[in-house]
């Protein structure tokens, strides 16, 4: 998602909400489901709490509809976009919802599970899981003042360390970074007994997607550390799909858009609760741009 200045005020609601998944114990990663429950796992990796609605949210739908198939959504940044008022907990509320969406009721669990040993806030819903790294919003690479003008950008070419916006760890290195993700993924791959998953994640190849987010290629450079051998990739386009033509319809654009709009109901709830609601005009701009398109290609995990 772009980043935004129409930022919130941090309430009590919020502030309660994820008090309560920082104090939970801190488990080794401990898994609450079964792996003979599932017969395949996808990934969606990527850098911002809306970005798989909004790029891949048509293909997601269905994985989170087919029983057998474990969803595993990697949030990489908190998507503050340099806030320090409460912006980032609303997204993170919202991404969550999104994908309760698309289950029928179910409970949702949460914990905080040690990879690499780093703590990793998890969400677990349904035939669903999110782990929410919660780094700062590169912005344009360079970071925000509010969070020490650190990025993942940074991180990777000189790095320069990066700290979780909630202060709950701090990834010294690239490779300490890169590590942890392989470690969330190779555990929730060893869980399900699945052989070279495929993993939705942003093309970082500007011939393919340019004019990209800092972040997005960021993340997606960070799979490509140890995608070869393991993981196939579907490589997405982002922002780009905005000068491309429509390619979805009917039931798949309104599985997207009704995904997409839980996210945005969501995050627009909570601003309200927290006296300063989001310029909803906002996601109207974004559904506009990318909502009807979905372009991508594929890369083995042999290639």
């Amino acid at each position: 998602m772009r980043n935004s200045k129409r930022f919130v005020k941090s309430k009590l609601v919020l502030k309660v909400f994820f008090l309560f998944a920082l104090i939970c114990t801190v488990l080794p990663h401990q898994a609450s489901f079964a792996a003979s429950d599932y017969k395949s796992i996808s990934f969606y990796l990527q850098a911002h709490p809306d970005d798989w609605q909004l790029f891949r949210g048509d293909y997601a739908y269905n994985d989170l509809h087919a029983s057998q198939t474990k969803v595993v959504f990697i949030y990489t940044t908190a998507g503050d976009a340099g806030s320090v008022k409460g912006w980032w907990e609303a997204r993170e509320r919202g991404a969550v919802a999104s994908i309760r969406k698309a289950l029928k009721p179910t409970p949702l669990t949460i914990d905080i599970a040690q990879f690499n040993d780093h703590p990793i806030v998890r969400y677990t819903s349904g035939n669903s899981v999110s782990y929410f790294l919660r780094v700062p919003d590169g912005m344009d690479g360079s970071g925000s003042k509010e969070y020490n003008n650190e990025s993942l950008s940074k991180l990777r070419d000189s790095n320069k360390s990066i700290t979780a916006v909630d202060k709950s760890t701090t990834y010294t290195s690239w490779s300490d970074f890169t590590s942890t993700l392989k470690e969330i993924m190779d555990y929730e791959t060893n869980a399900v007994g699945a052989k070279h998953p495929w993993v939705n994640v942003a093309d970082n190849d500007s011939k393919y997607n340019p004019g990209d987010h800092m972040d997005h290629k960021a993340t997606s450079d960070a799979i490509s550390t140890f995608a070869k051998g393991n993981y196939n990739r579907v490589l997405y386009v982002t922002y780009d799909v905005k000068n491309k033509k429509a390619n979805i319809g009917g039931a798949a654009l309104t599985n997207k858009k009704n995904l997409f709009y839980a996210y945005a109901n969501e995050v627009y709830s909570q601003t309200v609760a927290n006296g300063d609601p989001v310029d909803q005009q906002l996601f109207e701009d974004e559904w506009y741009w990318w909502g009807n398109k979905s372009y991508s290609r594929n890369i083995k995990y042999d290639q």
